[in-house]
């Protein structure tokens, strides 16, 4: 029974902090320059990628809290990518979108995006993440 309750405890724990993580990660503008970001390049695109992000971020707050596995946070952020096909914008406010990604999966732990962002990014998979 004490191991239900500490593991009960310690996830309770981590869905805390993850929560806590991303309602910091929804407050900031993952836009904004930085030492190694110059920061958007066209101003319309800080408010709706924003959005997006902040979106994606939501969803993966609900996946955790399902105890839902990579392929669920995959699939989100394929949809996100899927979404955004046609749409241009710079390559260095391209990566910081995918920095931003980055960011989200470390707050819940994700490993890795299964390929989504290079290929996204640079239109491959690399070997290693298939």
């Amino acid at each position: 029974m004490e191991q239900t309750e500490e593991n009960v405890r310690k996830r309770k724990d981590a869905l805390q902090h993850i929560d806590e993580a991303i309602e910091q990660y929804i407050a900031r503008d993952k836009f904004a320059a930085t030492s190694v970001y110059p920061g958007i390049s066209d101003e319309e695109l800080r408010e709706p990628l924003n959005n997006i992000l902040n979106t994606l971020a939501e969803t993966f707050k609900k996946i955790a809290h399902d105890e839902s596995d990579e392929i669920m946070y995959q699939m989100a952020i394929k949809q996100v990518l899927d979404n955004l096909d046609g749409v241009y914008f710079d390559s260095e406010d391209q990566d910081q979108f995918c920095a931003s990604i980055e960011a989200l999966m470390d707050i819940v732990g994700l490993e890795s995006s299964g390929g989504l962002l290079n290929k996204w990014r640079y239109g491959f998979i690399p070997d290693d993440d298939k």
